[in-house]
């Protein structure tokens, strides 16, 4: 069994959050992408100055969906217990606003992202907005050489 316990750093949480918001940011934008051709559109029949102001806000929204706040980041306290054996992962999870256990098969791990500092697991059906994020240094059963020979044709480096 391969077991990875500890409160995620600073560093891995800004990363994550920041990955994570390129993600986000690119659905807002497309979304707005969409919304400014509608308002324009419109603005031809009705008051175009309406809308192009319209067009400014939501380009400005698109461009602020990118910006991660770091230490609002930083803040947010996250312990986590990821366990891996019996064709199974497991993730038990503690923030100030939720406690959660999941179970996984191993079977449906897509990838594993190798961050040089974390693993991210991403599923099957997923991307990184809801992968599983494991830090090398918090392994407590195992090794990290068990660990990379279990996931050898899922390891992808990203360093």
């Amino acid at each position: 069994m391969i077991e990875f316990k500890g409160e995620q750093s600073n560093d891995c949480k800004i990363m994550i959050a920041a990955l994570r918001g390129k993600k986000s940011g690119l659905v807002i934008s497309l979304i707005n992408l969409l919304l400014a051709i509608l308002v324009l559109l419109l603005g031809l029949y009705n008051n175009l100055w309406m809308a192009i102001v319209l067009v400014i806000l939501l380009i400005l929204l698109s461009f602020f969906s990118f910006v991660t706040p770091k230490e609002r980041v930083k803040n947010f306290k996250i312990d986590y217990k990821i366990c891996i054996g019996n064709n199974l992962i497991t993730q038990t999870y503690n923030t100030m606003f939720q406690n959660k256990t999941t179970t996984k098969k191993l079977s449906n791990i897509k990838k594993v992202l190798d961050y040089g500092k974390f693993y991210a697991f991403v599923f099957k059906f997923g991307d990184i907005t809801n992968a599983w994020i494991c830090e090398k240094d918090h392994i407590k059963n195992g090794t990290i050489e068990d660990f990379e020979k279990l996931f050898a044709d899922k390891i992808i480096r990203k360093y």
